[in-house]
């Protein structure tokens, strides 16, 4: 019982932490796409 319990915890938290890393490369990607445009519209304001 113990130990069924146990796997399907550790099953969670992989599931957990695979959704929190695939969300934190998106926003990282995402970030950079901005950071890249704010460059190219400010050199389009100079």
């Amino acid at each position: 019982m113990i130990c069924a319990s146990f796997f399907l915890l550790d099953e969670i938290i992989g599931d957990a932490a695979a959704t929190v890393s695939g969300l934190y490369v998106f926003y990282a990607q995402g970030l950079r796409f901005v950071k890249y445009r704010m460059r190219r519209f400010r050199y389009f304001i100079r």
